[in-house]
């Protein structure tokens, strides 16, 4: 229980003990079900717990844990009889997997329309469900096969995965793009070349969700399929495209992802720009450059972002005029771009940055110049002190440590009488890291030491 205190996982109330994560309240009442379940009455079992949804997780819970059969099975049968269809579905799912098979039969046995019996299957989530989902693929009623199809990516297990490769053929476009859909949740290596073709379907729905699930499985096989995927004729599938060579993050698509800026849509550049960011390539720079300038604020913001990852000594001046950009947000992450490429360069554009009417892009302009370390930077990081937000100060006084000339320590010392406790307390590690006798006068003098 002290432990439970300690770690801040429950806390008292006067004489009641509550619980702060309700996970972790679910899994003691769970175990507490459990001790209880041999002596519960099946009334009782129904009524106190399985019709009161807030025990439904708990039930959930317990029967991962239950090791007798007969108690197992007798939860989910009330579950079914007495309750709900779907909750005793759900529950079929949760006993141990040498169980379940008997528990989805008795879903198999009832004689139920074709769709309720996919949704109970769907809700069980087991492995034992599989093979009648698979059957319902093959319904006449596309409605049923289209279900069938994304309860299969809703369970997500390589044992459909066929099933839904030969559903790629389907003659109806809606359960074409739900079955690329449920492969993509699968994200099984063995679906790449179904979706590759998947592609080329006529209907530009099909094509998008393949891409989709081509970048959720980010397969290196699909870079090729995928580059060509940004030429297609719908921005929807350019799109999805370009999200997906950026989960890939290979190196391979950086050309190709530099023509998609250069895309009619701005929703597109924008996303390639952002798949840019995770492949962190030396080689866009001079694109992601260009992009700073592109009439969407969104796309120069990606493009920024993407110049953050890389940190290329090239992208300085660039970054430097975006500081100037009409958009908080690009202006935010050109600083943060500077703050890694920490280039002496750079130094004059971030004292100005230091007058920014951001308070984030001061705090930013604080920290490259903290990490440039410049002489030059002293007298603008001394007015920074007087900035009017704690944290701009704050990371002014740290940049000042590191500068570390005795020159600054009247700012500094002056900083030490600041209102608020971080300031102070960077200003008296900053402090620390400039020695000399004058220093340790003036710190007497204030009562500091």
């Amino acid at each position: 229980m002290q432990d439970l205190l300690k770690h801040h996982l429950i806390q008292t109330n006067g004489d009641q003990i509550e619980f702060r994560h309700q996970l972790i309240q679910e899994y003691y009442a769970s175990e507490a079900l459990l001790r209880q379940l041999p002596d519960l009455r099946d009334e009782q079992l129904t009524q106190d717990y399985l019709n009161s949804l807030k025990w439904t997780e708990p039930l959930a819970l317990m029967l991962a844990l239950v090791g007798n059969k007969a108690q197992a099975l007798r939860v989910v049968k009330l579950s079914m009889e007495k309750v709900d269809l779907i909750l005793g579905a759900r529950l079929a799912g949760d006993i141990k997997p040498n169980l379940q098979v008997t528990a989805i039969s008795w879903i198999d046995e009832k004689d139920l329309p074709v769709q309720l019996e996919i949704q109970c299957w769907e809700a069980s989530r087991s492995e034992w469900a599989i093979d009648g989902l698979l059957n319902a693929l093959q319904d006449p009623d596309s409605d049923v096969r289209n279900r069938a199809a994304a309860a299969l990516g809703n369970i997500a297990s390589e044992r459909a995965v066929d099933g839904l490769l030969n559903t790629l053929q389907n003659p109806d476009s809606d359960v074409r793009g739900r079955a690329a859909e449920a492969l993509g949740n699968i994200a099984s290596e063995q679906a790449v070349d179904g979706l590759l073709n998947a592609l080329q379907d006529p209907t530009y729905y099909v094509r998008n969700r393949a891409a989709e699930a081509l970048g959720n499985i980010a397969s290196e096989r699909a870079v090729d399929g995928l580059l060509n995927a940004l030429q297609n004729a719908k921005a929807y599938v350019r799109n999805r495209a370009a999200e997906a060579l950026g989960n890939i993050a290979s190196e391979q698509a950086v050309d190709g992802l530099l023509n998609a800026l250069q895309n009619a849509k701005a929703y597109v550049r924008s996303r390639a720009a952002e798949a840019l960011v995770n492949i962190a390539s030396e080689r866009a720079v001079d694109g992601l450059l260009n992009a700073l300038q592109d009439p969407d604020s969104n796309v120069r913001y990606r493009a920024a972002e993407a110049l953050v990852n890389i940190a290329s000594e090239r992208a300085v001046d660039g970054l430097l005029n975006a500081l100037q950009d009409s958009t908080y947000y690009v202006r935010s992450r050109a600083a943060e771009a500077l703050v890694n490429i920490a280039s002496e360069r750079a130094v004059d554009g971030l004292l100005n940055a230091l007058q920014a009417p951001d308070a984030d892009v001061r705090s930013r302009a604080a920290a490259a110049l903290d990490n440039i370390a410049s002489e030059r930077a002293v007298d603008g990081l001394l007015n920074a002190l007087q900035d009017s937000t704690y944290y701009v100060r704050s990371r002014a006084a740290e940049a000042l440590g590191n500068i570390a000339k005795e020159r600054v320590s009247n700012g500094l010392l002056n900083a030490l009488q600041n209102p608020d406790y971080d300031v102070r307390s960077r200003a008296a590690e900053a402090l620390g890291n400039i020695a000399s006798t004058r220093l340790l006068a003036d710190l007497w003098q204030l009562n500091l030491i």
